[in-house]
């Protein structure tokens, strides 16, 4: 029965290993390595990584500062002000017009979202995202994508990087 227990603990252990240190490690590998191709067939070059950010590339006159965000696929992010969004996520996307089951406030994005810096900034949704809102007022949302400026930030899902991301340097 111990043995047995003791199975289960280790496997736990593994799995939140794997989700909580592999996992995003193995994300922010996958995203640089698209973003060091990008570089590659661009004159940018990469400055020194910062608390805030997780990427700053320059090409001398324009700066870029890159946070990295990762959600599940099955989510909507609802930017309620500049600083606050809110994730929902889970439901079947096989049913349109569902709720979302869990919610929370992406603490993670505040500090830089909030922060005035002297370059353009950029935040990479891993890996996509079903919706993009913005409330315009208290009672109408818009739906965002990467022709709209949002706030001093643009939001560029990573499955749309190579098009997208180009956008974003050029505008």
């Amino acid at each position: 029965m111990y043995i047995g227990l003791g199975i289960v603990a280790g496997i736990i252990i593994i799995i939140l290993v794997y989700t909580m240190i592999i996992k995003p490690q193995q994300i922010k590998k996958e995203i640089n390595a698209k973003i060091d191709m990008f570089i590659k067939d661009t004159d940018f070059k990469d400055i020194k990584q910062s608390k805030i950010c997780d990427r700053i590339i320059s090409n001398g006159s324009d700066k870029i500062y890159i946070k990295y965000v990762m959600v599940p696929s099955n989510s909507q992010i609802t930017i309620n002000c500049k600083e606050k969004w809110r994730l929902s996520w889970g439901g079947s996307s096989a049913k349109v017009g569902r709720a979302y089951p869990n919610n929370r406030f992406m603490k993670e994005v505040e500090e830089f979202a909030n922060i005035s810096l002297d370059g353009k900034k950029v935040f990479i949704i891993y890996y996509t995202t079903e919706h993009i809102l913005k409330y315009i007022n208290e009672c109408e949302l818009e739906t965002i994508d990467i022709t709209k400026k949002t706030y001093d930030y643009k939001l560029v899902c990573y499955d749309k990087f190579d098009q997208d991301f180009a956008y974003v340097v050029n505008n």
